[in-house]
């Protein structure tokens, strides 16, 4: 133990939560010591994803992007398929346009 009452790990880490800053100075080996500690400490963390849980603040980030990502994606894919109908009708004029020119 040392003077803020946290276990020390086998690799020398105090047993604590840490800020992602702090977390990614540790050894390879100091992080997965604490991953497994983390997976025993009941609610405070583990496969739950740390002492924020789930509907915490940023938790949902990747899900906001992917939806927002997959609505730009149909936004232009609807838009180049407009653009090339356009283009396909603008096509046909030209066509019958020239089908009438070479009647005369």
């Amino acid at each position: 133990e040392n003077k803020n009452n946290h276990p020390i790990g086998k690799t020398g880490v105090q047993l604590r939560w840490y800020k992602i800053n702090d977390f990614k100075k540790l050894s390879e080996e100091q992080k997965n010591e604490l991953q497994e500690w983390s997976k025993h400490q009941g609610g405070k963390g583990g496969k739950r994803g740390g002492r924020r849980g789930k509907g915490a603040r940023g938790a949902n980030k990747k899900g906001r992007f992917t939806k927002q990502t997959a609505n730009m994606k149909k936004m232009i894919a609807s838009a180049m398929a407009k653009s090339k109908e356009e283009k396909n009708e603008q096509n046909n004029q030209e066509q019958r346009l020239r089908d009438v020119l070479a009647t005369f």
